[in-house]
C-alpha cells in the first residue's frame, strides 16, 4: 500500500462492506441505494458507490439521504441522478405521492365576519 499514491489508497480502501456500513449510518435510503448498485457487478459500481458517499462530505447525510430517497422514489438510484437531485436542491422538495398538511385556520377570538364590514350583497344590484 505504500507504494501507491494517497489517492488510490483510498479507493482500495473503500471495499464494498465499507461502504455498506457507511451507507447504512447515513440513512436507510442511502443503504438501500448503495446495496442496489453494488448488488449487481460490485467491482464495476463500486466507484461510483464511493462518489454517492462522498457527496456526503460536501451536501452532508442528511440531503444526501432526501436525495437517495427521492433517486429510488422515481426507480434511478445511479450516482448521475443522485447528483442531479441535490444541483437542481429537488432533495428540499416532498415527493409527488406526499400530501403537505395544510395550516389550519386560526380562529381569533375578537374578529369579526365580512358582513359586518360590507353589509349584505342585494341580489339586484352587482
Amino acid at each position: 500500500m505504500e507504494d501507491y499514491p494517497p489517492y488510490k489508497v483510498q479507493y482500495l480502501l473503500k471495499t464494498p462492506q465499507y461502504c455498506l456500513k457507511l451507507a447504512a449510518r447515513i440513512g436507510p435510503n442511502t443503504h438501500a441505494v448503495v446495496e442496489h448498485l453494488l448488488g449487481d457487478r460490485p467491482l464495476d459500481r463500486l466507484r461510483s458507490v464511493q462518489a454517492i458517499l462522498a457527496l456526503a462530505d460536501s451536501v452532508g447525510n442528511t440531503r444526501l439521504e432526501a436525495a437517495c430517497t427521492r433517486a429510488l422514489h422515481f426507480g434511478d438510484p445511479h450516482y448521475r441522478r443522485i447528483k442531479d437531485i441535490l444541483n437542481a436542491a429537488l432533495d428540499r422538495e416532498p415527493l409527488p405521492n406526499q400530501v403537505i398538511a395544510a395550516p389550519k385556520q386560526q380562529s381569533f377570538t375578537f374578529s369579526r365576519s365580512p358582513q359586518e364590514f360590507f353589509g349584505q350583497k342585494k341580489e339586484g344590484l352587482q
